[in-house]
């Protein structure tokens, strides 16, 4: 809270000086802390009352518009964790230029990492990793050039190869962070979680759960809404590897529970398919209210789509043309890069592909970049055709 207090304080001040940069950057880190607490809602309403004091005290159109960039990774976190993977897009889009450009450390590190986790929620996995690995480099040899520590890049790091069945680089990512030095609670909670995941990955469920145990009391004493929702969730998956289903069963419904009051969603897409069926048993989400009905919709939505992927490419595989050897892909489509698949198949454009899947259509652009780079091809008819080979598709 010291922190939050001093940052409005700087907001009062930018304002009552007439310093829209000030109050740009004071109110974006602010908005940033409080989207990391779990107040989504508060973080909304600090970026739009920044955003309408801007607007109105600060307005030259010969001159590019201000932006900050805490406020705009804050609103790309948000929208992503609300499952508006678009809107998350379009606040990151302003960012990017600065990344190419060249930026002050700190900001370099946050615009990585925010498009690391975009591309990690959307399945991207590879371009979650170059992202991510790119900012944990800047953040180490900048380190002392950084005021505000960053995110960890590792925590995501390692989820990102875990979710391709890579533990030792997710293990080696955590061990390096391990050795560095860090000031932000945060961050020693995140790679802790990660390692969590990293114990039940390996079948080590308790020590998995002796690691989130450790961190529960101080997750729920300092309010880190966020991390709490995620340690109940892995504490669950743990305590069901464990044979313990009454009490992962408990877990799970404490990890909902508290996820509703906040309004997050993507914690839960991001979650594993076996963490994900786990969570569509419980009775919890009969609870009315929209949000329930959403992520019900939402867990629905994703084991329909793993299913109807796991009957394409095993229960009905295609015969391999003439001279080709049907493989299995070194690393697997992500659900958006199957529907990407479906509708280039059925003969759509790059922009009624965005229309249809209501992404932007750079975001359509880089799904089929990711989509050729599986597939090993360069264009589309080379990507129908080896899709094919491979049972993906029919006719």
């Amino acid at each position: 809270m010291d922190a939050e207090d001093a940052l409005q304080s700087a907001v009062r001040y930018g304002q009552i000086e007439r310093k829209p940069s000030t109050v740009l950057s004071s109110g974006g880190l602010l908005a940033w802390i409080q989207y990391n607490r779990g107040d989504i809602e508060l973080a909304l309403s600090s970026c739009a009352d920044i955003r309408k004091w801007v607007d109105k005290h600060y307005s030259d159109p010969s001159q590019p518009r201000l932006i900050s960039c805490w406020q705009n990774s804050a609103l790309a976190e948000i929208y992503r964790e609300r499952n508006q993977h678009s809107l998350a897009a379009t606040h990151l889009a302003p960012l990017l230029e600065h990344v190419h450009r060249g930026t002050e450390p700190g900001q370099h590190v946050i615009i990585q990492y925010v498009r690391g986790h975009l591309a990690f929620s959307e399945g991207r996995f590879t371009d979650a990793i170059e992202a991510l690995e790119d900012a944990a480099q800047v953040g180490r040899k900048r380190r002392e050039h950084i005021v505000f520590e960053p995110p960890a890049s590792s925590a995501l790091l390692a989820r990102c190869h875990l979710a391709l069945g890579d533990l030792e680089k997710a293990e080696a990512c955590l061990n390096a962070a391990e050795k560095e030095p860090t000031t932000n609670p945060l961050n020693r909670e995140q790679n802790l979680i990660s390692l969590a995941r990293l114990k039940v990955a390996q079948k080590q469920p308790e020590r998995a759960q002796e690691i989130l145990s450790a961190l529960l009391p101080a997750a729920e004493r300092n309010a880190h809404n966020r991390h709490l929702v995620e340690i109940l969730l892995v504490y669950g998956e743990a305590l069901d590897l464990q044979d313990r289903a009454q009490e992962a069963c408990e877990m799970l419904t404490r990890a909902v529970r508290k996820a509703s009051e906040a309004g997050f969603m993507g914690l839960f897409i991001e979650e594993s398919p076996h963490l994900r069926s786990m969570l569509r048993r419980l009775s919890v989400l009969k609870t009315p209210g929209s949000w329930y009905r959403e992520l019900t919709q939402v867990l629905d939505k994703l084991s329909d789509a793993a299913e109807a992927s796991a009957g394409l490419s095993l229960t009905r595989p295609v015969a391999p043309s003439a001279g080709s050897t049907a493989t299995v892909l070194p690393e697997p489509l992500s659900q958006r890069e199957m529907e990407v698949l479906a509708l280039i198949h059925e003969g759509h454009a790059n922009k009624q592909i965005a229309a249809q899947m209501d992404v932007a259509p750079a975001t359509v652009k880089a799904h089929i970049r990711n989509l050729y780079g599986k597939l090993g091809v360069g264009r589309r008819t080379e990507a129908l055709a080896k899709a094919r080979d491979l049972g993906l598709l029919s006719g």
